[in-house]
């Protein structure tokens, strides 16, 4: 499947589940469907429950080493034509040009961008983390078996699994092959298979299985699946590293973050702190299996 994500999008995305309400659902490259019924992707799309409705938040990354200028706002905001949403926000990893600032602020779009740290009158310095040490990188899969319920098409076998989208009972939003590794990866169930206390011992593969309840997959006709199980081949990594956390401006946002990778495990460490949460700053370490 190709590549729709990198470690820029990632850390964006994390940020964005920290930082977001409770009740919110946030999730990276999200498939919707724009008002004609083509599936686009959003980089990150968060949705937050309101009253009776809830408010969708679109954030479009880009990491490249250059400032963010017109065209790409002009690009963003094709994309976006038939796309519903109520916020949209775009992220550089760079800035933006003034001129591309001043187009995002007319058309209402929300610019954002790590910046270098302030000083904030609010924030507990004793609270920022500085530095963070990784003891245990967790679990991994490399191969994943999926079964299918053909029966409910009439024997027809799923085609284009390069395409194929995943839709947990009760989302709205379909999920690549990767998120569906990683969310069953953080199933307790599953990690406590491939855990020490089954006898496990690091960087040897053990076979767990999984059975779905609800689930679907659409397959690259379009075609709908219900999803039966699934066999993953886990392989747990343990050591130990300590890093120096960058600190950044994000928004109205202290940010401490790092990223790298240890044993083909990627992983993102971030801590988000804003004035209402200075007593009490969320900490996440963040673990992918590395293409």
């Amino acid at each position: 499947m190709p590549k729709r994500s990198n470690r820029f999008q990632q850390l964006i995305r994390i940020i964005e589940e920290q930082a977001a309400p409770s009740g919110a659902i946030v999730r990276e490259s999200a498939l919707i469907a724009d008002r004609s019924g083509i599936t686009r992707e959003i980089d990150v799309y968060v949705e937050i429950p309101v009253g009776v409705r809830s408010v969708v938040l679109a954030i479009e990354c880009r990491d490249h080493a250059r400032r963010a200028d017109v065209n790409w706002i002009d690009q963003v905001v094709g994309k976006y034509r038939d796309l519903v949403v109520d916020q949209l926000t775009i992220v550089a990893s760079a800035g933006f040009t003034p001129n591309a600032i001043l187009k995002a602020r007319a058309l209402g779009i929300r610019t954002l961008t790590l910046g270098q740290a302030e000083v904030r009158e609010w924030l507990d310095l004793s609270k920022v983390p500085v530095s963070v040490r990784v003891d245990k990188i967790g679990f991994l899969t490399d191969q994943i078996t999926l079964t299918v319920n053909t029966n409910s098409n009439a024997g027809r076998l799923p085609t284009g699994w390069d395409y194929a989208t995943f839709k947990a009972p009760g989302d709205s939003a379909w999920i690549t092959l990767t998120d569906l590794k990683l969310r069953l990866l953080g199933i307790s169930d599953v990690q406590k298979a491939a855990g020490e206390e089954n006898g496990v011992k690091p960087d040897i593969p053990v076979l767990v299985g999984v059975a779905f309840e609800g689930w679907l997959l659409k397959d690259g006709d379009g075609i709908e699946y219900p999803l039966k199980s699934a066999e993953l081949r886990i392989v747990r990594r343990e050591a130990n590293i300590t890093l120096p956390m960058t600190q950044a401006t994000y928004g109205d946002a202290h940010i401490s973050y790092t990223t790298g990778s240890l044993s083909g495990v990627g992983f993102t460490a971030s801590s988000v702190i804003t004035k209402a949460t200075a007593n009490s700053p969320t900490f996440r370490i963040h673990l992918e299996p590395e293409a």
